[in-house]
């Protein structure tokens, strides 16, 4: 979603580098709730503030090799190009599912 030119509200954003986040953005800034994937398959999901996580307010939930198949199949490394539905909220849930 956009206001005034600027990313703001609910979205999902693939990086080129194969990166990706999905939670709430304010002013083209992520802000607020979301899940951000790293290119290396390391999952961060939790609060974000100005643009960046805020580390006591959220769960690093370790590299996508580590996870179940299903899991690894939301990860931008895995994500075969325009054929997944799967999300980076869709992987940090089933990733805490998983890992109590």
């Amino acid at each position: 979603m956009f206001k005034d030119g600027k990313r703001h509200g609910a979205g999902l954003l693939w990086y080129s580098n194969g990166a990706c986040y999905e939670g709430h953005w304010e002013h083209d800034k992520k802000q607020g709730q979301g899940v951000y994937v790293f290119e290396d398959g390391i999952v961060f999901s939790g609060q974000f503030a100005a643009d960046r996580p805020v580390l006591d307010a959220g769960t690093f939930l370790g590299a996508a090799g580590t996870f179940p198949p299903e899991i690894q199949a939301a990860t931008p490394s895995n994500r075969p190009s325009g054929s997944s539905t799967a999300t980076p909220r869709d992987a940090a849930l089933a990733a805490t599912a998983a890992h109590g």
